[in-house]
């Protein structure tokens, strides 16, 4: 029997992507909104919204077309590049979770020192 104190996946889950897409959309959009005039803004998110969506478009794709790959995003790049690439891409994106994270930390110290100036 589950005891009702605890957090459980679903919830640790929904708790952790609530919590960073709360802190780009409020997070980020405060600081776009402090730097930039409207018209550069909607520019930028347009951007960043083309690559995003090409992004997902390619790796669409590669799903598509290499169904039995299971080893993680990094080993399409295998698949092309040899063991190096794979290893290589691997760090890459291992590096880059560390600095999402290390980002996702900021803006909640940033937050935190909103109600408590010593963060």
């Amino acid at each position: 029997m589950a005891d009702s104190n605890k957090i459980g996946k679903y919830e640790l889950t929904a708790l952790i992507v609530g919590a960073t897409i709360g802190s780009g959309i409020f997070g980020v959009n405060s600081d776009l909104a402090n730097a930039a005039a409207p018209g550069p803004a909607i520019l930028g998110w347009l951007i960043v919204g083309l690559g995003v969506w090409c992004l997902i478009v390619a790796l669409n794709h590669l799903l598509l077309r290499y169904p039995k790959q299971d080893a993680g995003i990094f080993a399409y790049a295998g698949l092309s590049l040899g063991p190096l690439g794979e290893f290589i891409s691997g760090w890459a994106y291992w590096l880059a979770s560390w600095l999402g994270n290390l980002a996702f930390a900021t803006i909640a110290m940033s937050a935190l020192g909103t109600f408590w100036p010593v963060f």
